[in-house]
């Protein structure tokens, strides 16, 4: 989903509205996709529940059945293959992620809380990482674990409740900041030892 030149917002007319963004990225398909589409059946119930939250889920590209789409494009929910992240991240008040490492960044960019929930390989310590930084609450304890639409409602509470989550986003931004600003040196560094490597 690309934004319409015409139109101001990803979320639509979510004016006072709660924007939720939800994403597991694009790998989690190839092996996880039941685990995944039960995650994200709870969460798009729970969300559509809720008259003051607008959600987008984008499902990484990924293509599923008609009936499949249909139970996840509940009222308030819209549903995409793909999206542009940046952009939605941009607008987004609340990140529900596997915290890959692109959107983990991309979050933290934006300034965005995060509300995990990990699959596999380096997943799960990069949402505990966040969560000791204050950047990130967990959507449940254990990688892939079932959830429930309570565990939706909490996670949701506990991240826009607590004030102290934008401080800390703010502060990993500038790391994020600082480190982007290093790329060239970075660069012109591996260019040297590449030219100096013997053929």
């Amino acid at each position: 989903m690309r934004r319409d030149p015409g139109t101001t917002s990803c979320f639509g007319a979510a004016k006072g509205e709660r924007r939720v963004f939800v994403s597991f990225g694009t790998i989690v398909w190839r092996y996880y996709a039941a685990q995944a589409l039960a995650a994200l059946q709870v969460i798009a119930e729970e969300l559509s529940s809720r008259k003051d939250t607008r959600t987008i889920i984008s499902l990484g590209g990924h293509s599923f059945s008609d009936a499949t789409l249909a139970a996840l494009r509940l009222p308030r929910v819209h549903v995409a293959s793909r999206v542009a992240q940046r952009d939605v991240l941009a607008e987004a008040d609340v990140f529900i992620t596997h915290n890959g490492l692109n959107s983990t960044h991309e979050a933290v960019y934006h300034r965005v809380p995060m509300i995990s929930y990990p699959f596999f390989w380096d997943q799960p310590a990069l949402a505990r990482r966040c969560r000791t930084l204050g950047i990130a609450v967990p959507l449940v304890e254990t990688p892939q674990a079932p959830l429930q639409r309570t565990d939706v409602a909490r996670a949701l509470h506990e991240v826009t409740a607590r004030d102290f989550l934008q401080p800390a986003l703010r502060e990993a931004r500038e790391w994020e900041l600082s480190v982007m600003a290093g790329r060239g040196r970075v660069t012109d560094r591996l260019l040297e030892l590449a030219a100096g490597t013997p053929a």
